[in-house]
């Protein structure tokens, strides 16, 4: 039997707003179909194409860390990560005070699970620069479009 979609191998579950659900437990459709197929039955599972339309943070293949570094270069803090994400909402750790904040780096080393060509993304607001391998690919202002509504 073979089941292909990037989604198979990932339960998708809790719904959101009013329809969030907190199961018992959790499995994907490619561990259901493996716990209920008789065992002479292979399952071959293929990640086909991804429905997502924006770059997962890299996880697994990454060992990421984010430095806070304030003003006259000064490391404020180094935090280990499990993606290749920050998002920091209110205040920053270990009390970190944001008015000493002059910009924060994401650094660590990527390992691929295949060989071939690869994208890196950023998201946010401000300025960004992204290097791999020692190549600059992007440096500069990132700013989200903005839709503005018409009127009639």
């Amino acid at each position: 039997m073979a089941l292909i979609g990037a989604a198979a191998d990932k339960a998708r579950v809790l719904g959101g707003g009013s329809a969030t659900v907190c199961p018992e437990y959790v499995i994907s459709p490619v561990e259901g179909l493996r716990a209920t197929l008789p065992e002479n039955v292979e399952l071959v599972h293929a990640r086909g194409a991804d429905p997502s339309t924006k770059l997962h943070p890299a996880t697994g293949n990454f060992s990421p860390r984010a430095t806070i570094v304030g003003m006259d270069d000064e490391v404020l803090g180094t935090y280990p990560l499990t993606e290749a994400q920050v998002q920091w909402v209110g205040e920053l750790p270990d009390g970190v005070a944001s008015s000493k904040l002059d910009h924060v780096e994401l650094t660590g080393v990527y390992t691929p699970p295949v060989t071939g060509t690869h994208a890196f993304s950023l998201t946010g607001v401000g300025d960004f620069e992204l290097t791999v391998g020692g190549t600059t690919l992007f440096r500069g202002k990132n700013v989200p479009p903005v839709t503005i509504p018409s009127w009639p």
